[in-house]
C-alpha cells in the first residue's frame, strides 16, 4: 500500500485508501503522518469496498499485480486456485461498485512476472537494526504451468536465518481482461 498514493496525495488528489491487513495499513499510516499527509485509510478487503466506505469515487487505482495478492497471504503455502479467481474477480466487482458513472478503474499487472526468466532476486542489502546485522532478500519465482508466484523472504539476522514463503495467483495480462469483460 502507499504507491502512488502518496505522492498522490503530496499533488493535492483528494484519496481514500484501503488495505484488508492491519498491519500494511499501520505501516502506510506511518509515512503518511511523516509527510504530514492525512485522508481516510480503512481496513477492508477489496470485495467488501461497497459496504466500508461511503460515496463514489472517479478513480479506483490498484496498482503492482496487487489484484494477484487477493487471499494470497492467509495460508501462504496452500494457495486455492480456483478460490483466488473467484476472489479477484469479486474485488473487480466491488471497484466498479464503488466508482462514479464515467469513472475509472485501473489495474496494474507488473511487467516483471512476464518479461523474466522464470526467477529473479531482490536484495535489499544489509543495514544494522540495534547494533545487528539484518539482510533481507526476496527470490520470487513464476510458476506458469500452475499460475503460482512464489516469494521468499529471506532475513538473516546475526547468526540466525528465516525463510518465509507465500503465494500468490499469477494472473496474466489476457485473462484480466476476459475478468473484466465478464
Amino acid at each position: 500500500i502507499g504507491f502512488p498514493i502518496i505522492e498522490l496525495a503530496e499533488k493535492g488528489f483528494e484519496l481514500t485508501c484501503s488495505d484488508g491487513n492491519d498491519s500494511m495499513l499501520e505501516v502506510f499510516w506511518q509515512r503518511a503522518t511523516e509527510k504530514g499527509l492525512a485522508f481516510p485509510i480503512i481496513q477492508a478487503r477489496w470485495s467488501e469496498l461497497p459496504t466500508k466506505m461511503t460515496g463514489t469515487f472517479d478513480t479506483v487505482l490498484c496498482l503492482d499485480s496487487s489484484i494477484t495478492y487477493v487471499d494470497s497471504w492467509a495460508d501462504p503455502k496452500h494457495l486455492d486456485i480456483a478460490t483466488a479467481k473467484a476472489d479477484i474477480l469479486k474485488s473487480l466487482q466491488a471497484f466498479y461498485e464503488i466508482l462514479t458513472l464515467g469513472g475509472h478503474v485501473v489495474i496494474g499487472l507488473a511487467k516483471y512476472a512476464f518479461d523474466q526468466e522464470s526467477e529473479f532476486v531482490v536484495d535489499y542489502g544489509v543495514k544494522e537494526i540495534e547494533n545487528v546485522p539484518v539482510h533481507h532478500v526476496w527470490r520470487i519465482r513464476f510458476d506458469r504451468q500452475t499460475n503460482r508466484k512464489v516469494w521468499n523472504l529471506i532475513t538473516e539476522y546475526g547468526d540466525k536465518r528465516d525463510v518465509k514463503e507465500f503465494q500468490s495467483y499469477l494472473l496474466s495480462p489476457e485473462e484480466l481482461q476476459e475478468m473484466l469483460l465478464a
